[in-house]
């Protein structure tokens, strides 16, 4: 399943790889399997799962041990979180525990792109999380196709644009080359 989560610009213009990326990927999923936001997506025939939508409360820490694991994520994750505090700095009050339900990286294995399989994991989160009381479900799409599946077919809004060209990462843009979509998206849906 780590495949399918290498396919997107960020990861792609970091160079990630499955070995690189497996760890960082597998520790998030242990701990969103503790929180219960997140689904997975089998194939009914066979069992195999085919995509996987990674989901947390907007409050909830990085797992334990995650900076061990995360380097080759730093410059993707720290995009990710100017664009948090960027949602943080809209409310004039904190956002409560429970409010705000993130959906953190979503992926479909290739052979089953187009089949609504990610408009099908992202109802069951939101059922889910409207379930659980939450209010509103954020995602920082980062791809074309994420961007274009929130905005056209799952009701979301745009929040606000990181552009990727503008981007520094110490001292680098490191995400210039990314050429399939100008930038990311903070993307928001109230429940």
């Amino acid at each position: 399943m780590v495949r399918a989560f290498l396919t997107e610009p960020t990861t792609i213009a970091l160079g990630l790889d499955e070995a690189l990326a497996a760890p960082a990927i597998t520790s998030v999923t242990r701990t969103a399997a503790q929180e219960a936001l997140s689904v997975i997506a089998r194939e009914a025939a066979t069992g195999k799962i085919v995509g996987c939508l990674i989901a947390r409360d907007f409050n909830a820490p990085p797992p334990d041990g995650f900076e061990a694991v995360a380097a080759p994520f730093a410059p993707l994750f720290a995009l990710l979180s100017g664009m948090e505090e960027s949602f943080r700095a809209r409310s004039s009050t904190p956002v409560p525990d429970g409010a705000v339900c993130v959906l953190i990286m979503a992926g479909v294995e290739e052979a089953y792109r187009g089949a609504r399989v990610l408009g099908r994991m992202c109802a069951r989160t939101e059922q889910v999380a409207r379930e659980r009381g939450f209010r509103a479900l954020l995602a920082e799409a980062t791809g074309a196709a994420s961007q274009q599946a929130a905005l056209q077919r799952l009701g979301f809004e745009v929040l606000e644009r990181f552009g990727y060209r503008d981007f520094v990462f110490e001292g680098r843009k490191v995400f210039a080359s990314i050429e399939s979509v100008e930038s990311c998206a903070l993307i928001h849906k109230r429940l």
